[in-house]
């Protein structure tokens, strides 16, 4: 596409997100064709109240011999979003003491004294976009700092309403908001919507009372977001080899001064029966492997 502008005079775009809708009816057919996405704007972490959204239109020329497609951006004004914890430290969350085996192994043998695990809650990128009963739904990642509650890891969302009308692109913030669990932290989320526009988001509740949990909370265009809700709790702490200082991983890749390497992921998709499908990393009651104690959990639920 060649070089396009950037609101802040040089900052590099990243992560935009395509969005993807719950059946084809959903599609944008104007400009024959439209796909939409969403992106962060925060380029240096300390935050930002602005999101991208942008429209590739002509889309059905793809199926042609001789594809034209148009790019448009344009910028929508958000609540505030920040990337970094105070002090610049990468964002991270806390989480309930509990065993720590490896830990424990790691300081017998190689006196490291590695101590409970934070969670990489990693930045304040785009995650999962969903274009939903004419609206594009997302959250990213933020330090409650920036939100003026505290400095655990919360979570902004967005629903935007785009319209490319002619050709020209626009875009409207329709709701927006915060989940945010006091003391505790939310991190990673997804939403998925049915197409009455019914949503729900997934993410990692974890903190000083709960172990890493899959978690979630309804949300729709009027109301904004609900209460969260706890679809399987965790029931040890994070006790991976990612979060340790040890011989076994370079400092490089393993610090627990950051924290241990989380999942980066969460999804949420519906189906055709009005169902949301949500899919979380958490901590299960199962038999851990040696160096790893994570798993997945798997929510349904019709909002």
């Amino acid at each position: 596409m060649g070089a396009l502008p950037t609101p802040d005079q040089g900052g590099i775009w990243y992560s935009v997100q395509p969005a993807t809708s719950p059946e084809p009816g959903q599609f944008e057919t104007a400009n024959n064709g439209t796909e939409y996405f969403l992106s962060a704007l925060d380029f240096t972490g300390f935050g930002d109240n602005r999101i991208a959204t942008w429209a590739l239109m002509n889309t059905a020329s793809l199926d042609s011999g001789t594809p034209s497609l148009r790019l448009r951006v344009v910028i929508v004004g958000s609540e505030t979003y920040v990337g970094l914890a105070p002090g610049g430290r990468e964002l991270a969350a806390t989480q309930k003491p509990g065993p720590i085996p490896l830990a424990t192994f790691f300081n017998f043998y190689f006196h490291t004294n590695n101590g409970l695990e934070l969670l990489q809650a990693n930045d304040d990128r785009m995650n999962q976009v969903v274009f939903s009963a004419g609206k594009l739904w997302s959250g990213v990642n933020t330090a409650e700092n920036g939100i003026g509650v505290s400095t655990n890891v919360g979570i902004a969302y967005f629903i935007v309403t785009p319209s490319s009308a002619g050709g020209t692109l626009s875009a409207t913030m329709t709701n927006q908001g915060y989940v945010s669990a006091g003391r505790d932290n939310v991190i990673f989320p997804s939403i998925g919507v049915t197409p009455s526009g019914k949503g729900v988001m997934s993410f990692t509740l974890s903190g000083p009372d709960f172990y890493p949990s899959a978690a979630y909370a309804l949300v729709d265009a009027t109301n904004g977001a609900g209460n969260i809700h706890a679809s399987a709790l965790g029931a040890k702490p994070e006790d991976g080899f990612t979060g340790y200082n040890s011989p076994i991983c370079p400092p490089q890749v393993c610090n627990n001064q950051v924290g241990a390497r989380w999942g980066d992921y969460s999804a949420a998709v519906s189906d055709e029966q009005g169902n949301v499908w949500l899919g979380t990393e958490y901590i299960p009651n199962l038999p851990r492997l040696f160096f790893a104690n994570w798993g997945s959990f798997i929510t349904q639920v019709t909002p």
